[in-house]
């Protein structure tokens, strides 16, 4: 007779045959329990081969879910984020200076066949305020925001006042002027849209920061970047967020656009390149220090100010690959050992320029020309490609500026209050103006005429 024994169905314990009792879970057996020998065996393969069953498809689950989520962060399926309601984007002209930098890849430069200023006023309007921003320019009318919140509307004939809109809030931020609405953030946390032609509120959202960046419109999409670390896609028609981006830390710097990519430098020491219409990362450089000015595009560099000293000029359609950051450590251990003579560089790095002292503000693009103006005073011209120096120039004070090319020549501000216009081909100066009050905005520029913000208070126009 086959020996029986008692097959607990609960825990799948084997029991003796006289056993009342499971003796590892307690419970109750009953003659139901009995199985054969060879029946028990044919029950616990069944059991092994669901239990694998079942192991395989919660690892299988496991891993769909993992893989579906990093798909998830890298492609960004289009379809999930909302499209802008409008294809308008900041109109540039040869007379207008419609915002941050000029345009959307922050050249800061124009082509002008107007007479070259001469350094002499030609107005000067009193804001009754410090003034960070810098003017923007359409038509005959120019707008800026001051320190105490306001937004200013004035003819650039003759400075007058055509209107003014006090926005409860101190504004660093430079306006962007697109279709009828000025785009501004303001320091209190918010973006704002009003109507350029009396202020009147267009629409704003909170974006839960600081804000020091300036407004970017392109295609319909309002981008600017906020003291929480993130980079805002805002559709310019509603104010309704379309995306965001986490770069870690503070962003003070304004993003430029070029192409199908939008760049923002944050104070997590890093430039990102992300996808303008997903906000997906496609690339990440590293910069020393804390940047707090803003990148330039050109047609296959973005260039960028280093705070350790000078500019770097990097390939933006570089990829970042796995291990990157341990072959870089690698290689400078090798360096520092001297076991190499080949100075280590992180992936998309082109080439860097330095005038002496920190870069902290944003360069400008002329003729495949690159102009940076470090901490200590020099202004530096370089080759867009090669990064060789044509020359320097030294304002003999320290800067806080952003340079300006216009009519063959470099207009950039200092911190003793000072603006410097420099002969573009040999750097020797031209003219100094000289206002009462540290120059922190870069200038503007239409017409034959320089258009400065100083902390003096003042708004100058000098031809």
């Amino acid at each position: 007779m086959e020996n029986k024994l008692k097959f607990c169905t609960a825990c799948h314990t084997v029991n003796p045959s006289d056993a009342n009792k499971c003796r590892e879970c307690r419970s109750n057996l009953t003659l139901d329990n009995y199985e054969s020998v060879r029946d028990l065996k044919s029950q616990r393969i069944k059991i092994l081969k669901y239990s694998k069953v079942i192991w395989f498809l919660f690892i299988f689950a496991l891993l769909l879910l993992i893989f579906g989520r990093c798909a998830y962060k890298r492609y960004s399926p289009n379809f999930l984020i909302d499209k802008p309601l409008s294809s308008i984007s900041v109109l540039t002209t040869s007379n207008n200076w419609p915002m941050y930098h000029r345009d959307l890849s922050h050249s800061a430069s124009v082509i002008s066949n107007s007479e070259i200023p001469k350094g002499i006023l030609k107005w000067k309007y009193f804001a009754d305020s410090k003034i960070f921003s810098s003017p923007v320019i359409e038509g005959k009318n120019l707008y800026v925001s001051t320190w105490d919140g306001r937004i200013l509307s004035l003819n650039i004939d003759n400075g007058k006042l055509n209107w003014e809109k006090n926005l409860e809030s101190p504004i660093y931020s430079t306006i962007s002027i697109v279709d009828n609405q000025l785009i501004i953030g303001l320091n209190l946390g918010k973006i704002i849209s009003i109507n350029k032609s009396d202020g009147s509120l267009i629409w704003q959202y909170d974006l839960g920061g600081t804000v020091l960046s300036s407004p970017a419109v392109s295609n319909g999409v309002v981008y600017i970047g906020s003291g929480n670390g993130l980079l805002y896609a805002i559709d310019v028609v509603n104010g309704h967020k379309l995306w965001t981006f986490d770069t870690g830390g503070w962003i003070s710097s304004s993003p430029a656009v070029s192409k199908d990519v939008v760049g923002i430098i944050s104070y997590n020491h890093g430039l990102y390149i992300l996808d303008k219409n997903t906000g997906r990362k496609k690339f990440t450089f590293r910069i020393d220090g804390e940047p707090s000015g803003s990148a330039v595009f050109g047609e296959d560099l973005v260039f960028v100010p280093n705070p350790s000293g000078g500019i770097k000029a990097v390939d933006w359609n570089s990829i970042n690959l796995p291990g990157d950051d341990f072959i870089l450590r690698f290689k400078s251990q090798l360096f520092l050992l001297g076991l190499t003579n080949s100075i280590p560089h992180q992936r998309g790095f082109v080439w860097a320029a330095s005038g002496g002292g920190g870069y902290y503000t944003t360069p400008a693009l002329y003729e495949n020309k690159v102009y940076a103006a470090g901490y200590s005073g020099n202004l530096i011209k370089v080759d867009e490609k090669t990064g060789n120096k044509d020359w320097e120039y030294s304002m003999k004070t320290l800067n806080l500026s952003s340079p300006l090319i216009a009519g063959r020549v470099v207009y950039i501000g200092d911190a003793s209050g000072g603006l410097h216009a420099v002969d573009i081909n040999n750097g020797k100066n031209i003219w100094v103006f000289n206002t009462d009050g540290q120059i922190k905005a870069s200038p503007s520029y239409s017409e034959g005429i320089v258009y400065l913000t100083s902390e003096d208070g003042y708004l100058y126009a000098i031809k």
